[in-house]
């Protein structure tokens, strides 16, 4: 029997967001990045980007590295551009500096890793109680625990939350029922299944 947990189910969507916000926030703290002064504008780009980036990024491990590195140069880009047309819009007249990243392609590299790291870090110290559910089904279902995730919602963070061990579903469906449907057909699993933590 295999025992499913739609990994969505184990805290709210809003809970799910508000984690992709923390750790953006987090990450802009340690990246120490310094602003046009007295801007706000970059910052609230930057953190709503890469709140977006955190939770749906459809970036999989086996992705090549020029392939992550051109998304994270792009989403970069709309950071710097979308913190600029902002300022232009609010401060009409006056000088505005357009603030421009610069990395090279080993900073994304260690851009990628921070954020991952990151990622990790602040689900095994700030939220624990999410890590203590999944570590007391995994004792209570042992090898026989699957998680199921949406490629829809939340994608990175729910494949990134922090390493479990438990075997890994993907079902392009948000929906519980079209998700068992879409896991049964693929043969992914059989009729024998308990889904719970719908």
């Amino acid at each position: 029997m295999k025992y499913l947990v739609i990994t969505r189910s184990l805290q709210s969507d809003y809970d799910w967001e508000k984690d992709a916000e923390n750790i953006a926030t987090i990450f802009l703290e340690l990246l120490k990045l310094k602003f046009p002064k007295g801007n706000g504008y970059y910052k609230k780009a930057f953190i709503t980007f890469f709140s977006r980036y955190i939770a749906d990024s459809k970036v999989k491990p086996t992705d090549s590295k020029g392939f992550v590195r051109q998304k994270l140069a792009d989403l970069l880009e709309e950071i710097e551009l979308t913190g600029y047309e902002e300022t232009k819009m609010v401060h009409k007249g006056e000088e505005i500096k357009y603030f421009k990243f610069n990395y090279t392609q080993k900073d994304y590299d260690l851009l990628i890793h921070l954020l991952d790291t990151t990622t990790r870090e602040y689900y095994l110290n700030a939220k624990e109680d999410l890590i203590d559910k999944v570590e007391f089904l995994k004792q209570d279902y042992g090898k026989d625990l699957y998680l199921v995730n949406s490629t829809i919602f939340y994608t990175h963070l729910l494949n990134t939350f922090y390493e479990h061990g438990c075997k890994v579903l993907h079902s392009h469906h948000n929906n519980h029922d079209e998700m068992l449907e879409e896991l049964i057909e693929n043969k992914e699993i059989d009729e024998d299944y308990q889904l719970i933590l719908e």
